[in-house]
């Protein structure tokens, strides 16, 4: 298999100075048919690094170091209009929340044509064939009622099912999905994650999943990135990094879930403190002042991520000197 996506020691700032540190120093690889799952705390850098692949940022935002490649294109310095013709086409994404990510004043039949036009010659009855086609393939059943719809004339889970459509209209080859599942209930959570594995199955697409679940994304994909402080701390395996965690970032978020077996009553362990809010690079591990293994070692230069096995690393000293 050849690298479809490259990501290569970026960092993102918001902002004015002092500028938030969104992303730092953070790098991986995604291999063609493959999936890897990004999870982590809320403000650990997730989404910006899922809009950041698509070039997406917001205004004040800005990747200050490093590149994204995507096949052949590198998407930190390509063109708007070359852009613009990789989004959507090659590369698509599920938003977070649908219900603010589907234009509140179109129809669903409009929104979802209007891909069509951008990106290919199809006329208008031959991209609504297609259309009507996509939206039974993802269980959505009446098509003809749905397209004549506005967005909040659904529930949630079909507007769901309608962003997943959108993404799968034009056969992407990358599927980049922020947190697809979050504002559902825990049924349709389900029925939106197994839809989501088989398509990219059946597709033959890759696949990138953000979420704060380890349990999910282990189930969902090959590869799991743990993000802290905008860096990943430990990469690998999804069920090396489920059953052993090397990083303590990642032990501890295990630590924190909670469990069917154990004592009626018993307090949920946590993690101290609240994760870091960035503004220059950080000098010493970002995990210092809340991980229960700190040791006057960890006060050294801002750790690598180091190899620790095949395709298992981890950014931190304990791991890395085998302590």
């Amino acid at each position: 298999m050849s690298a479809l996506l490259k990501v290569k020691n970026i960092s993102l700032r918001y902002g004015k100075k002092p500028s938030t540190l969104a992303i730092h120093d953070l790098s991986f690889t995604l291999q063609e048919n493959s999936s890897l799952g990004v999870v982590g705390e809320s403000g650990c850098g997730k989404s910006s690094l899922a809009y950041s692949l698509m070039n997406l940022l917001p205004a004040g935002a800005r990747i200050s170091d490093g590149e994204v490649f995507f096949k052949e294109h590198n998407l930190s310095t390509i063109s708007k209009d070359d852009l613009q013709k990789i989004r959507g086409k090659d590369i698509s994404m599920i938003f977070q929340d649908p219900m603010s990510s589907l234009n509140p004043y179109m129809r669903i039949e409009k929104q979802l044509t209007e891909l069509f036009s951008i990106h290919t010659n199809l006329n208008y009855k031959e991209a609504l064939e297609q259309v009507h086609a996509m939206l039974s393939y993802v269980g959505l059943k009446d098509t003809e009622r749905i397209c004549r719809s506005y967005p909040h004339e659904l529930s949630g889970g079909m507007c769901q099912r309608v962003m997943i459509a959108m993404a799968l209209l034009l056969k992407p080859d990358l599927l980049i999905a922020d947190e697809p599942t979050t504002a559902l209930d825990v049924t349709t959570q389900a029925q939106i994650l197994q839809l989501i594995k088989n398509i990219q199955k059946e597709k033959n697409a890759s696949l990138v999943l953000i979420s704060h679940d380890l349990g999910i994304v282990s189930e969902m994909c090959e590869y799991t990135a743990v993000m802290y402080g905008g860096s990943i701390v430990e990469y690998g395996p999804s069920d090396k990094i489920l059953r052993q965690p090397a990083h303590p970032y990642t032990q501890a978020l295990l630590d924190s879930r909670p469990r069917l077996v154990g004592s009626r009553g018993a307090q949920l362990p946590s993690i101290p403190g609240t994760p870091p809010k960035l503004q220059e690079v950080p000098t010493i591990c970002s995990y210092y002042n809340r991980c229960a293994k700190a040791s006057p070692k960890c006060q050294g230069p801002f750790p690598r991520l180091e190899k620790l096995e095949e395709n298992h690393l981890s950014r931190c000293y304990l791991n890395n000197e085998g302590a």
